[in-house]
């Protein structure tokens, strides 16, 4: 889902040329969504909404993934603020 991002980002921005070089870049480390990533994820958004923070379907899930993994989750979004495990990149 996050691949689907970058590459709308970079296709805007950037253009088709670089959109798909760097889509066939990141293309080997994509990941599979496991069905209980899709459950945590949607859980975890619906806990962030109770707390008016407005978290997107495709961070929800990449967040508890990177939980999955032990990894830290990549980002830029403000609404990730003080959760664990979370690297900011603006």
């Amino acid at each position: 889902m996050n691949l689907i991002e970058l590459y709308y980002i970079l296709l805007r921005d950037e253009g088709d040329e670089y959109a798909e070089r760097s889509f066939v870049a990141f293309k080997p480390y994509e990941l599979s969504i496991l069905d209980k990533d899709v459950r945590a994820g949607m859980k975890f958004r619906l806990s962030c909404k109770a707390k008016k923070e407005n978290i997107s379907y495709s961070d929800a899930i990449g967040y508890t993934i990177a939980g999955r993994l032990g990894a830290y989750f990549l980002t830029g979004d403000d609404a990730f603020e003080g959760k664990p495990a979370v690297e900011f990149v603006k």
